[in-house]
């Protein structure tokens, strides 16, 4: 399903589509419908995103650096993390390790600070600090390609 909502909604939406259909019979599969909800006037970004089937995550479409993106929706982390390979970033290159905490469920060992631009719905963030860490183990959990967690710094 592919969404448009404001950041600063998006979970409430979220939890507001899934009460208002549950229960009911819907006559297509899951998945097969494509809502689009318009983002109120005011500052709020509109963003795609997808609902995946499997964990119920919100999985939100971005560009980094002027490249497609998919990353996951993370309300419990300060930071955004990206993985090195979307970023166009080598280990090697990056500044010292960083602790991104517990929540993310990516340990610091193998994180690095890096920089980015971030197109999130309308909105550049340009030359943006974030988390560089391999998201490959989190990639092989959804089965599909994760580029990275979207933290709160950009709700």
């Amino acid at each position: 399903m592919a969404y448009q909502l404001p950041t600063r909604v998006l979970l409430g939406a979220f939890l507001a589509l899934s009460s208002s259909s549950y229960g009911q019979n819907n006559s297509q599969p899951p998945g097969t419908q494509e809502k689009t909800a318009s983002a109120p006037s005011g500052d709020g970004i509109a963003v795609g995103f997808d609902l995946h089937p499997k964990f119920a995550a919100i999985l939100v479409k971005v560009e980094v650096n002027k490249k497609p993106a998919v990353m996951i929706l993370d309300t419990g982390s300060s930071r955004t993390i990206l993985d090195p390979r979307i970023v166009g970033l080598d280990f090697r290159e990056l500044h010292r390790p960083v602790n991104v905490g517990k929540g993310s469920g990516i340990s610091g060992d193998d994180s690095r600070w890096g920089k980015a631009n971030l197109q999130v719905g309308t909105h550049l963030f340009r030359d943006h600090r974030v988390v560089v860490s391999d998201m490959w183990d989190v990639s092989r959990t959804f089965q599909q390609p994760i580029d990275g967690l979207l933290g709160q710094l950009h709700l």
